[in-house]
């Protein structure tokens, strides 16, 4: 199964909520001219292109996941996202609560779970979650209560990713897991637990022990963003658990630290490809 909408058209469809087991979100989409600003999510992303190619990486870096490839990522890991060449990217989404995860893992006996950061052909399994995303999306559409089959679905994709994929070799080619420094996680814990606060670049330098110039440069290149912008797309994160959660828009923007609904709305674009109220109309409509 390779493709369910022939369209070049960009599009994006997705659900998450009642007829989903509470902390996983699907998604199936298709960009072609839209280039994600740098992001991250507070889950973990399991991907699978369809057709065309991406490049998720930030800056001048490239990691190009290719149809039949599988992208894994943990939660909190910043990304961009671009298509590559002529063709859109059409590709499915898995976003998954690192709770179940866990509760997946530990079914699975698993005490340790290091999945591959970077793009991992398995075109057997790119099906198998393309036709789980493809069945969640339809039940949402049909109106159709929680099914034990379509759970048991979610168990038997994510039970497959972890028995196929968990026990990769650490990649020497992550650009992430190169450059990462414990001495950072101490600013990182304050930056959020002070989410929505102006904090001063010295005062997060001084949790690392580092000078401001230099701490700047090594958290750059540990989660390549600088500080202050990897509080703004973590602000974006936990705003679009607001919406999911049902909370207004206008409530929304102003918890996260955006000054009107119109900013927020196009930083929210920016990072997900679809604008705040495409989910307050979903999930209040039900």
């Amino acid at each position: 199964m390779r493709s369910k909408n022939g369209s070049t058209t960009d599009f994006v469809h997705f659900t998450a909520g009642a007829h989903l087991r509470a902390g996983v979100e699907v998604m199936h989409a298709s960009f072609g001219t839209h280039r994600f600003a740098p992001h991250l999510h507070e889950t973990w992303s399991f991907g699978a292109v369809l057709s065309g190619a991406q490049n998720n990486a930030i800056g001048p870096e490239r990691n190009i996941i290719e149809t039949g490839q599988l992208i894994l990522m943990p939660p909190y890991r910043p990304h961009a996202g671009c298509a590559v060449g002529e063709q859109p990217c059409q590709y499915v989404m898995l976003y998954v609560s690192d709770e179940q995860l866990r509760e997946r893992a530990d079914a699975l006996g698993l005490h340790e779970v290091n999945l591959p950061a970077t793009g991992v052909s398995d075109p057997w399994l790119v099906d198998l979650m393309a036709s789980f995303v493809f069945a969640a999306i339809e039940s949402e559409r049909a109106g159709k209560h929680p099914s034990p089959s379509l759970d048991r679905a979610f168990e038997r994709v994510v039970d497959q990713i972890l028995i196929r994929h968990a026990f990769a070799p650490v990649d020497s080619d992550d650009f992430y897991a190169q450059r990462y420094e414990r001495r950072l996680d101490a600013a990182l814990a304050h930056l959020k637990a002070n989410l929505n606060e102006a904090i001063p670049l010295n005062e997060l330098a001084r949790h690392a022990s580092l000078s401001p110039a230099h701490f700047c440069r090594r958290f750059s290149q540990a989660y390549g963003l600088p500080p202050h912008r990897y509080q703004l797309v973590l602000r974006i994160a936990q705003a679009k658990s607001m919406l999911y959660a049902g909370e207004d828009i206008s409530r929304v923007a102003l918890l996260a630290g955006f000054a009107d609904h119109s900013h927020f709305g196009r930083q929210f674009k920016s990072c997900f490809g679809f604008p705040p109220g495409h989910l307050t109309r979903r999930f209040t409509a039900r």
